[in-house]
């Protein structure tokens, strides 16, 4: 069994550093060695324990990320997503069968998966979920606010 570092979350609010099994590529997945990853409003909450969320017992947090695809699992490669990827996903994995996602607005799904684990060595991707490719020059720390400032982007466009 192959192990990594990451920091977990337990029972909802309790943050700690431990060396845990490093993720597999199941069917449509992809296994990414983390590169940078930031820090969500939403990881301030859930460390102060002032969250409306129902987490896992054991979590780790962390969607605001680049990484580099290290395991491409059974499927994932129709993609074209091969090893040595630089990568970022979307925190969203929509299903893709509910009104929502049908009429192209997914970020509202009514069942929707989420894309986390950043916040470790390495991370799982799973099948479905909306992958964007992240070019070899933009420093790592610059990559993983990809997310937060399409979101701002988002945010004018409607205003």
């Amino acid at each position: 069994m192959e192990t990594m570092q990451a920091v977990v979350v337990h029972d909802g609010h309790a943050f700690r550093y431990e060396r845990i099994e490093r993720p597999r590529a199941g069917v449509g997945d992809l296994v990414v060695e983390v590169e940078a990853a930031g820090i969500c409003a939403a990881d301030r909450k859930i460390f102060s324990g002032d969250h409306p969320w129902e987490l896992p017992e054991r979590y780790i947090p962390g969607h605001e990320y680049v990484g580099r695809i290290r395991e491409v699992g059974e499927g994932a490669e129709a993609a074209g997503f091969r090893p040595g990827d630089r990568v970022t996903a979307e925190i969203v994995v929509p299903c893709r069968t509910c009104w929502f996602c049908q009429n192209g607005l997914y970020h509202l799904c009514d069942r929707p998966g989420t894309c986390v684990g950043a916040w470790a060595e390495y991370m799982r991707i799973p099948e479905g979920a909306i992958v964007h490719r992240i070019p070899e020059e933009l420093p790592a720390v610059e990559a993983a606010l990809v997310e937060p400032l399409a979101c701002s982007i988002h945010g004018v466009e409607l205003g």
